[in-house]
């Protein structure tokens, strides 16, 4: 397996470009499941992610991505304790979030609908105050209505997002080759933090019998102990693979396993997969400015992880 040069489009050593096709739909099963020393599986999140795409008319190689969510599971059941009935109204609330991407799959700016969410979130609210008393709910609702005030605020958190981190991973690096240079790797490892791993990441130079180019990264972080908790450092380690559609560049399946110290955190392992359900559809609309182009416990911080 050698590493695969990454240019801009066009060029006569790109191997895999990010070129989704306008209109069209991706559906993802999602799991997340954390597991304590000696695999004993101490919780699982599960739910489905839906991405969509639209390009712009008058900007080139330029696309609006819209992600929603759906279907939350916590232990394999629908919500029914407090806690997890506010995090479902809350995702219900924050998605679907719609930001600008490059042909690198970068993202450009903010988001783009938050009025949108501002306003779906005043609903959510006054229902939900309307359904739950006592200071459990109105301490939410109140930690909501700041962090739903500040767009920037919501993208910082949705950087705390492991699907997030994943599908915005950044595949399309320059590159000798046979070099496979140290990358960074954002993966939402613990509540409130963001890790950054540093290791190898290469890419297979041809496609496979299934039609994707597949990435693996190998990498590991130092952690620090949270102020005021145990304190020391040690490694923690990430292996995550991902298959990329060899037409347009877009996340098929992924898969990524997260090793943390025990020193630092009660959870030995978390195990992230994502893979691509149904096929490829159309969607029903256009906004005026883009172009259609022819051709078990329930898992305790990971709503803090998104909402901190």
């Amino acid at each position: 397996m050698k590493s695969t040069t990454f240019d801009t489009p066009g060029t006569e050593l790109q191997r895999l470009t990010f070129n989704p096709q306008p209109r069209t739909h991706r559906s993802y099963g999602v799991s997340i499941r954390f597991y304590e020393a000696g695999e004993k599986l101490s919780s699982r999140l599960d739910y489905q992610a839906h991405v969509s795409f639209e390009k712009y008319r008058h900007q080139h190689q330029c696309w609006q991505v819209t992600i929603d969510r759906s279907d939350l599971y916590f232990d394999r059941h629908e919500p029914d304790l407090i806690s997890e009935q506010l995090a479902a109204a809350s995702m219900r609330a924050l998605y679907p979030v719609k930001v600008d991407i490059d042909h690198r799959n970068h993202i450009l700016g903010g988001l783009k609908n938050h009025q949108e969410i501002q306003q779906r979130w005043a609903e959510a609210a006054a229902n939900l105050l309307d359904k739950f008393e006592g200071t459990l709910a109105r301490a939410f609702v109140e930690k909501m209505n700041r962090q739903i005030e500040d767009p920037w605020r919501i993208l910082d958190a949705l950087n705390n997002d492991m699907f997030w981190n994943i599908f915005f991973h950044d595949r399309y690096e320059d590159r000798s080759e046979n070099e496979a240079p140290a990358t960074d790797f954002i993966f939402a490892a613990l509540p409130y933090r963001r890790v950054v791993f540093n290791g190898q990441q290469t890419l297979d130079e041809t496609p496979s019998d299934y039609g994707t180019f597949t990435l693996r990264y190998n990498g590991k972080a130092q952690l620090t102990a949270i102020p005021g908790e145990q304190p020391g450092q040690a490694n923690a380690s990430l292996q995550a693979q991902l298959d990329l559609d060899k037409r347009d560049g877009v996340l098929r399946y992924a898969t990524a396993t997260c090793l943390l110290p025990t020193q630092l955190q009660a959870g030995e392992s978390i195990r992230f997969s994502a893979y691509r359900i149904g096929n490829e559809v159309e969607t029903e609309q256009l906004s005026d400015n883009l172009v259609v182009e022819e051709e078990s416990k329930k898992p305790k911080g990971f709503w803090q992880r998104i909402f901190n």
